[in-house]
């Protein structure tokens, strides 16, 4: 995800140089061989930003979309551990918009971790110059 906003702020950077170029062709500042090289590379930046990012990790987007809407791991998709006949996904909620929120809307449960005492103390000896 954010490899693709970080795209399209490439490309809509690159949109703005190549019309400050464009006019300082109007203005006749610039010379037209190096503003001719300078959109090609642009454009050829562009180009690769759209086909590489976009497409594979649009891509990995769209299965990480649908594994949420289904409720499953990537674990559980490889594996089609749920895709028996008598088994069905315990963790499905029989509605894609209610598993796309419980995914991404839910409290994530306080860990039920305990520490040793020499661990708590370095714990707070390593985030207390954060707290």
């Amino acid at each position: 995800m954010h490899l693709n906003l970080y795209g399209l702020f490439i490309i809509i950077v690159n949109c703005i140089i190549i019309s400050q170029k464009f006019e300082d062709i109007r203005q006749g500042t610039a010379d037209m061989d190096t503003i001719y090289t300078y959109i090609g590379l642009c454009f050829a930046e562009i180009f690769f930003i759209v086909c590489f990012i976009f497409f594979f990790l649009g891509k990995l987007f769209l299965l990480h979309l649908w594994l949420s809407i289904q409720n499953l791991t990537f674990y559980e998709h490889i594996k089609n551990k749920w895709d028996n006949y008598p088994y069905k996904n315990p963790f499905d909620r029989n509605n894609l918009l209610t598993n796309l929120y419980y995914v991404v809307c839910r409290r994530v449960p306080k860990a039920n971790l305990e520490f040793s005492d020499q661990r708590k103390k370095k714990y707070v000896e390593l985030m207390s110059p954060y707290v």
